[in-house]
This record gives structure tokens, C-alpha cells and sequence, in this order.
């Protein structure tokens, strides 16, 4: 099986939830011997370096073409040119990328392409004129339901309008290509039943982010990186792991993935902890007690409109509300929210190097969402950490979660207060939510099990295409 992903931005660094899943599936698919190649897009905005990507994936091979997406007049005149395209999406369009995809399918043999982003549909026919390779579009969302729910929390009469306007163009063209590719891979059921009813009569499966969980992170949260035999058994485990792993030629950007949950062991069950978990418990346990300046942590793109929204919610809403010390971090900030923000009274992080690290020196992470589709990777990669999450219906929307079993769950201020509040007061709780949240994410979001089964999705999908389907 041969597989081409075209990306709107290169997935390394994996910075962003979108970066991450794009990244996971690739090397995910790369592990189980399917031929992978990626081809993106690479945004002034979003700029990362091709050279360390490359080296990064290795040995996948990746090529970029420079892009300016925040060049409007250009993006409009596109818009015009290709009537019925928003703007949005016609941003995304290059002349040398669309060369390039042609050049590339004309010089070898692929069986799927997998488009990252129902921005990156213009360049269907330039794949149909070239290629008998099976197109699908991997949707991380349904993009137009974002702006409506944008749309409708603005206040703003002359916002709202131009809001409402975008989110009219963009209904009108996802719905206008449902049906242009050969099949859609959703992100959440949710997503799969709203194709379904606006009319897409493709072939569908429904591909979650997940995470790694062959990545045992059992003592990583203890203060300074943990100490004791648990931990040094655990890091010989783990240097272990990853030896064998460079021997078999894996993509070097995984050591950059999302850790684990380690519940569901082989010979264990559900609740089983080792040595080291134990010794784990015992420091999480200590840091609590001891923490007093409890730190509560957000991490997502700032350039991404509904996270804008909800760092502005947790700066203004929920801080006052709360004794504790709220960090916010994520990269592409404008700098009307950075100002906002650190006259708030939050820490204001910006781009961290390490997500993982920041997750760890929280004490609880929220994800209060007030618009958005698809799945939060951020949330399922706190955890895999053993880290308790509070979020709004919204920002948990698609992961299955239970409220006050996994996960707790509030969407007014008031009452998301209070909920951080009670995992910051009773180490018992925290340790359990964390816990349960990690069983989670080892019993469905495996990386390496979902990626086998979008293969076996594949496998079936170019049966009778006339190219080849084995691996």
C-alpha cells in the first residue's frame, strides 16, 4: 500500500492538535509498512523548517512549497477566479504545489492520497487528471459548524454578520463536495452522522487522534523527573524500547509523540500498576499535598479562533474565580491576546518547546471550549499522562468521556470553577479522575490499532481500482 499525504502545514514540530494527528497517522501507517510520503503546504504563518522536518520523519520522504495564506488580496482574486471558493479556503491554493502533487503522482505509483484538510480539495482534479489513486479527505472537523458557533457568541452586530457570512460560504462549498472525493475519514461519530445528513453518500470511517500508547511514562510525574528503582527500571525500560525501535528504522519525530497510558499491559488488566506506577502514585501524591501554589494549565494554537476564545474566557472568567495559578501556552498568538492576556493576571506561556512537560507541571488541565468540532488531542495527550481534565461539553465532545468517572465536565463559570477547585483540593479525586482518563485513552485511542484498522478501510477501498492494493 502506497499512501500520499497532503498536509496544509508540515506536521513537525507536532505543535498543534492538527500537527499531532497528521504526524501520528504518518508514522503510524510508515510502522506497519505501507509506503507513506507527505507533501504539504508550508504557511508563513505556521512556518517550520523542512530540513529538521525531513530529518525528523525520516525515513519518510517530505516535501514542502512556501505559501503566504495571509496574502488577502491574492486569496481574494483566487476566490473570484475559482467562482463559489471562500476566500478561506482559496488562501490555500499555489500554482508550484499544485505542479508539484502532478509531478509526483506522474513519476510514481499511488494507491491513496489522504488529504489533510477539506481546504486542500481545490487540487482534486489536478490528482483525477494524473492519477487512478483512490482520494480521501481526512476531516478534523466540519469547518463551517465552527463559524456558526462562532458566529452565534458574538456580540457584536457587525461581527456576527461578517461571522454568519463566512460560515454561509463555507456550508455551501463543503456541502457542494461531500461527494468529490472517494471517501471520508472523520474524526468523531458525531461528524460521520452530520456528513451523513447533509449528504455525502462516500464511504466512511471514523479515524479518532490518538495517541502512542506503546510509550510507558510511568514515574515521568514525579517532581524533577522522578527518583528511585521504579523510576531508573522505568527509564531502562523506555531506553530500551527505543533502541529497538531506531533499529527498525521508526521515524525519529515519535520520541515527540504523546506518551501513554499504562493500565491495559500485556498480562495485566484494567487498574494493575507496577513497582513504578506505585512509586509514581506515591510522588503525585506528595506534590499535591505540598504544591501550594496549585497550577492549572491550557495548551493549544492560539491563531485557531475557538482557543483564542476560550484563553480569553479562562483570563477574564474563570482566574478571578480561582486561588490558583492558571498558565496559558500555545503558539501563533496575535498580539492583541497576548496583551490581553497578560493584563489578566495569567501566566502567559507561549509556544513551549515541550507540550509534555507542560502538561506534567500542571496540576489540572482545562479545555473550556465553546465552539469547535472534532476531537481535542490535547485532551486525550493529558490523559495518557494521568493528568484530571475539566472541560465544557463541548471542548470533550467526540472522546466518550464520563462525567465524574474520566473527565469533569462544566460549562458556566461558576461551576467550572468549582470543579477545578475540587480536583485541586482532594488528591484522592485528581489521582482517580487522572487514572481513569489514562484507562481511556489506552482502551480506544491506540495509535498503532487505529491506524491498522484505516488500512484495512484502505485495502478495501482500491480493491478494483486498477492499482496496487496489497502491502
Amino acid at each position: 500500500m502506497r499512501v500520499l499525504q497532503l498536509t496544509p502545514r508540515l506536521s513537525f514540530p507536532p505543535s498543534d492538535g492538527g500537527r499531532v494527528v497528521m504526524l501520528q497517522i504518518a508514522t503510524a501507517m510508515q510502522r506497519l509498512g505501507v509506503g507513506v510520503r507527505i507533501l504539504s503546504l508550508n504557511p508563513r504563518k505556521q512556518h517550520a523548517d523542512l530540513e529538521t522536518a525531513r530529518q525528523a520523519l525520516a525515513p519518510i520522504p517530505v516535501d514542502a512549497v512556501d505559501i503566504d495564506t495571509d496574502d488577502l488580496p491574492n486569496s481574494v482574486l483566487r476566490s473570484f477566479l475559482r467562482i463559489g471558493t471562500p476566500v478561506l479556503v482559496a488562501r490555500f491554493f499555489s500554482p508550484q504545489f499544485r505542479r508539484e502533487l502532478r509531478a509526483l503522482l506522474q513519476a510514481s505509483e499511488v494507491d491513496v492520497v489522504q488529504i489533510e484538510s477539506p481546504f486542500l480539495l481545490p487540487y482534486v482534479p489536478a490528482i483525477r487528471a494524473v492519477s487512478r489513486a483512490a482520494i480521501v479527505l481526512r476531516s478534523l472537523n466540519v469547518e463551517f459548524h465552527i463559524w456558526e458557533q462562532i458566529a452565534a457568541r458574538e456580540k457584536r452586530a457587525t461581527f456576527r454578520a461578517a461571522l454568519q457570512f463566512i460560515a454561509g460560504s463555507l456550508r455551501r462549498y463543503e456541502i457542494r463536495h461531500l461527494n468529490t472525493c472517494d471517501a471520508i475519514i472523520p474524526i468523531t461519530e458525531e461528524d460521520a452522522r452530520d456528513f451523513r445528513a447533509l449528504g455525502c453518500t462516500r464511504p466512511m470511517h471514523v479515524l479518532p487522534g490518538g495517541v502512542d500508547v506503546e510509550e510507558d511514562m510511568t514515574g515521568t510525574d514525579l517532581p524533577n523527573g522522578g527518583s528511585g528503582e521504579g523510576d531508573s527500571e522505568f527509564s531502562r525500560r523506555r531506553g530500551r524500547r527505543r533502541a529497538s525501535r531506531r533499529d527498525g528504522g521508526v521515524p525519529p519525530a515519535l520520541a515527540a509523540m504523546s506518551p501513554v497510558c499504562h493500565s491495559e499491559r500485556a498480562g495485566g488488566r484494567v487498574g494493575e500498576e507496577s513497582t513504578a506506577d506505585e512509586a509514581a502514585s506515591i510522588g503525585d501524591t506528595a506534590a499535591l499535598a505540598g504544591n501550594a501554589a496549585a497550577r492549572v494549565g491550557f495548551l493549544g494554537s492560539l491563531d485557531y479562533r475557538p482557543n483564542q476564545d476560550a484563553a480569553v474566557w479562562i483570563a477574564e472568567e474563570l482566574q478571578p474565580r480561582l486561588g490558583a495559578e492558571v498558565h496559558i501556552a500555545g503558539s501563533n498568538a496575535p498580539q492583541w491576546l497576548r496583551e490581553r492576556l497578560e493584563a489578566s493576571g495569567v501566566t502567559f506561556d507561549g509556544a513551549v518547546s515541550d507540550a509534555k512537560a507542560f502538561i506534567r507541571s500542571m496540576r489540572v488541565m482545562i479545555a473550556p471550549l465553546f465552539s469547535g468540532g472534532g476531537l481535542r488531542i490535547k485532551i486525550l495527550e493529558a490523559m495518557a499522562l494521568g493528568k484530571p481534565v475539566v472541560a465544557t461539553t463541548i471542548g470533550a465532545a467526540g472522546i466518550g468521556v464520563r462525567h465524574g468517572e474520566d473527565i469533569l465536565l462544566a460549562d458556566d463559570p461558576d461551576a467550572f470553577a468549582a470543579a477545578v477547585s475540587e480536583l485541586l483540593n482532594d488528591p484522592a479525586k485528581t489521582r482517580a479522575i487522572g487514572d481513569a482518563g489514562r484507562c481511556l485513552v489506552a482502551s480506544r485511542y491506540s495509535t498503532e490499532a487505529l491506524a491498522r484498522g484505516l488500512l484495512t478501510f484502505y485495502e478495501e477501498l482500491t480493491q478494483g481500482r486498477g492499482v496496487h492494493a496489497g502491502r
